[in-house]
C-alpha cells in the first residue's frame, strides 16, 4: 500500500469532525457533532437495509461516511439557512479536496466520486442516503432536549422530496413526523420560558446570518446603539450599528471561507455567553468568548475574548 504517513495524516485531520457542531441537540441538551451524526446515519443504512431490496450496502455505507466529510474543514451549515448559502455545494467539495491533499490521487478520486454521487443523487444508493440523512435528523430533533422556541414546523417539511422517494423511505417518515407532531403540541402545551426565548434567539439569528453572510439580516439582531468591546480594552472598538454593518461588510462578509460555530453556550439572565470556533478570516481556526447583552429582543452590547 502507497503513501501509509498520507494516508494517516488524512484520518488525523478527518478528526475534525468529532469537534464540528450541528444545530441538533442530544438527549443531554448538548449539541451533537457531525461524527456523531455520520454514525447513525450508518447505523441506520444497516438497520433499514432488509427493506431496502436489491441494494449496494458497502455503497451506501461509504456514502453515509463521506457526506458530510467536507465539514471537517470549515464546519456545518445548519438546515435552517442552507438556502440562504447559494455555493454550499461547491464550498464543501473545495473543502473535501482541500481535506484530501495528504491521499494518493486514486483515492482521492474514488472519495471524490463517492461525494458527488450523494450529492446529486446518481446512484438509488445515493437517493436512499439522502433519505436516510434527512430522517435522522428529524430523530434527533425529535428526541434532543431541545432550547426554548425549537421550530417543530420546519420539522415537517423538511427533506420530504428525498423521503418521498421510496415506500421504505415514506413510511419511516410518516412514524417520525407522528413524534414531530407529539413534540409541538407538547412545546404548545408547556408554560413559556421567562426569560431565555428572547435572550437567545438575537443571539443565535445573528449567528446564523453570520454563517450565511448576509449582513442585513445580521445586523437585524443589533440595537442601533449596539457597542462591541474587545477586553482589556477600555473603549469600544464599534459604536453603532451604522459603523459595525460598515467594518463587516469590509472585513468579514467579503470572506468566502467565513464559518463561525459554537462550541459551547451559556445563559445567565439577559447574557448569552457563547465559546465560538471561527474560521475563514486567518490561515488557521481562531477561538474566542463572546459574551452577548440582550434588551428587547436585540443585542445592546459585545466584548469579545480571544483566546491568548
Amino acid at each position: 500500500m502507497e503513501d501509509l504517513a498520507g494516508r494517516i495524516a488524512f484520518i488525523q485531520q478527518a478528526e475534525a469532525l468529532k469537534t464540528v457542531l450541528r444545530s441538533a441537540h442530544t438527549s443531554t441538551g448538548r449539541r451533537e457533532s457531525t461524527a456523531e451524526h455520520t454514525w447513525r446515519l450508518c447505523l441506520m443504512a444497516m438497520v433499514f437495509a432488509d427493506g431496502l431490496g436489491p441494494v449496494d450496502l458497502a455503497h451506501v455505507l461509504q456514502l453515509c461516511v463521506v457526506h458530510d466529510l467536507g465539514e471537517a474543514v470549515h464546519g456545518d451549515i445548519p438546515a435552517t439557512v442552507q438556502h440562504a448559502v447559494a455555493d454550499k455545494s461547491e464550498r464543501e467539495r473545495r473543502d473535501l479536496l482541500q481535506l484530501m491533499q495528504p491521499l494518493p490521487q486514486a483515492l482521492q478520486a474514488r472519495v471524490l466520486a463517492l461525494w458527488e454521487d450523494y450529492e446529486f443523487g446518481r446512484s438509488r444508493e445515493a437517493r436512499l442516503v439522502k433519505a436516510l440523512d434527512k430522517l435522522e435528523t428529524l430523530i434527533q430533533h425529535n428526541q434532543g432536549a431541545n432550547p426554548a422556541g425549537f421550530d417543530y414546523a420546519f420539522n415537517l417539511d423538511y427533506g420530504r422530496k428525498h423521503t418521498a422517494a421510496e415506500p421504505l423511505m415514506a413510511a419511516i417518515r410518516e412514524l417520525v413526523d407522528a413524534q414531530t407532531r407529539q413534540r409541538a403540541a407538547e412545546q404548545a402545551a408547556a408554560p413559556a420560558a421567562a426569560v431565555e426565548p428572547d435572550v437567545v434567539a438575537p443571539v443565535q439569528r445573528q449567528l446564523e446570518a453570520y454563517n450565511a453572510r448576509d449582513l442585513t439580516a445580521f445586523m437585524s439582531a443589533y440595537a442601533a446603539d449596539v457597542k462591541i468591546y474587545r477586553p482589556p480594552e477600555p473603549e469600544p472598538v464599534l459604536a453603532g450599528r451604522e459603523a459595525m454593518a460598515a467594518h463587516y461588510a469590509a472585513h468579514r462578509f467579503n470572506r468566502p471561507g467565513l464559518h463561525a460555530e459554537i462550541l459551547g453556550r451559556m445563559v445567565i439572565g439577559n447574557k448569552v455567553i457563547d465559546h465560538e470556533r471561527i474560521t475563514g478570516i486567518g490561515p488557521v481556526p481562531v477561538q474566542a468568548v463572546a459574551v452577548y447583552q440582550v434588551h428587547e429582543g436585540r443585542i445592546h452590547t459585545v466584548w469579545f475574548h480571544d483566546a491568548a
